[in-house]
């Protein structure tokens, strides 16, 4: 099994589209908005935390979110967004007509690594799996599969304001190993107040081989400003 982590994981899994509503967030009290146009910019804090839960301060940072792109036709599908993150990374999302919503996979250069459109459903209970990469090494059958988990719906206040946040279970999974994870279990705050993914919430765990233990994440929106 390769472990392989989507664009969301490593720069927060911003999954934005075609806002409907949201605010400048510095405090302010929120102001009806239209779709962010080029230009527009998500602060996210992350850090990771400790065995204890507590943050690790050495590793506090910030990393900005730019809206490069509206309206595109990319792969496939239209009215795409493109968003390009302070570290150089590009991604391209996409907000389907049922509410859904769908992130572009780009390979990662390696033989059986997958491109596609990941979409993750918005109905309650549901299940949304992509196959990230599927190969075949010495005869054997090797996949590498994400999963997305509909888990509840509740209010999450940051950045100034309440967001209506949709929580969901994002595993990674191994050909063969339907119970072993490669990675601890992980929260992702979906918004559709705003249509984009809004946090990321990882505890820390023990390793499977008993010796110590995996440091935790978070991440989670702190500003915004739309043009």
């Amino acid at each position: 099994m390769r472990s392989f982590r989507l664009f969301h994981i490593g720069v927060f899994f911003l999954l934005i589209a075609n806002l409907n509503s949201c605010s400048n967030s510095s405090g302010s009290a929120p102001t009806t908005l239209s779709i962010p146009g080029v230009g527009s910019t998500f602060v996210f804090h992350h850090y990771d935390v400790d065995s204890s839960g507590r943050m690790i301060d050495s590793t506090q940072a910030f990393d900005t979110i730019t809206v490069t792109g509206r309206e595109l036709s990319y792969m496939g599908k239209t009215h795409v967004t493109q968003l390009t993150s302070a570290r150089g990374h590009t991604l391209y999302t996409n907000l389907e007509t049922n509410g859904d919503f769908s992130e572009y996979v780009q390979s990662q250069g390696q033989p059986g690594d997958k491109s596609g459109w990941f979409t993750i459903s918005m109905a309650p209970n549901s299940k949304s799996v992509f196959v990230i990469y599927d190969s075949v090494k010495f005869a054997v059958r090797d996949t590498t599969i994400i999963r997305y988990t509909y888990l509840r719906s509740r209010t999450q206040s940051m950045a100034g304001q309440n967001f209506h946040v949709i929580d969901f279970d994002e595993s990674e999974f191994g050909a063969g190993t339907p119970d072993g994870m490669s990675y601890g279990p992980t929260t992702e705050w979906y918004s559709p107040d705003v249509a984009l993914f809004v946090g990321t919430d990882r505890p820390p765990f023990h390793l499977t081989n008993g010796f110590g233990w995996n440091p935790g994440y978070h991440s989670e929106i702190s500003s915004f400003h739309l043009q």
